[in-house]
Formats: C-alpha cells, structure tokens, sequence
C-alpha cells in the first residue's frame, strides 16, 4: 500500500521485455513513483543518462536488467553501471543526491560485477517486492 507522505521517485527502466516493462508501470501506477523514461537497447540507456540533469531530466532511480541489445551476459549492465558511477561521482561533488540503481536482470546483477546491496538488487523473481524497495530509498532520501 502506497504511503501518502512519501515523496515520490523519479524512475528510468532500462528493460528489453516489453511485458515487464508494462507490469511495472502498472505496478507503479497507484504509487508516488513514476516512471519517466525507458530504454530497452544500450544506446538508448545511455541516452537516458546523458539527459539526467536537473534541467533535461530528473532521476532517483535506475531500474537495470543486465542484458539490453547485446548478447554477452552483463556487458549492457556494466556499461550503464560504469556510466552511473560517473554520473553520480559529478552529483556527489554537486552536493546532489547519487541515482540509485535496482537491479531487475534474471540473475543478480552481482554476478556481472556490479556491487549492489542485495535488498537493491532484487532480480524479476523480486518484481512483487519492488513498490517496497522503491519506498525505502524515498525514505532514506528523505531522511539525507
């Protein structure tokens, strides 16, 4: 159930499966997150990040599956997670808050490499429990 009183979190889904893509909107949909872009293919992430600026576009968070336009297991996903660090590296000495990154690929995106908290890396098998990881970090947004 959705908390009235938290704010909502702006959210970009890096997702090649279309029906994924769609259950999530759904899923989002009575809650205070919204989803503001998509990709489903390397390059258009990659667009997405280069427009995550205050004036272009607003991000909290990366909803990251680990294969997009390339075959090779996690190379898509290292390559946008090499491009948040970046990015949040600049927010950081911005004094702006860091986009958080939800893993969302079939197998933990731990086993590409990519260092995430295990509660933040929740796989599809974890897409019910989403709404609630995305809560926590408005919480913790919040609370910075």
């Amino acid at each position: 159930m959705a908390n009235p009183e938290l704010p909502g979190l702006r959210v970009a889904m890096f997702e090649d499966d279309e029906s994924i893509t769609k259950l999530v909107g759904l899923d989002l949909l009575h809650t205070p997150h919204e989803i503001v872009d998509t990709a489903t293919t390397l390059d258009e992430a990659i667009a997405v990040l280069t427009k995550a600026r205050p004036e272009q576009l607003e991000l909290d968070v990366v909803l990251l599956d680990g294969n997009l336009s390339t075959p090779r297991r996690g190379h898509d996903a290292l390559a946008i997670w090499d491009r948040l660090v970046r990015i949040n590296q600049t927010r950081h000495r911005l004094g702006e808050l860091a986009i958080v990154t939800v893993g969302i690929s079939a197998d933990p995106l731990q086993e590409y490499g990519i260092p995430l908290p295990s509660v933040q890396d929740i796989t599809k098998d974890g897409l019910p429990r989403l709404e609630e990881v995305l809560d926590t970090i408005a919480e913790e947004r919040r609370a910075s």
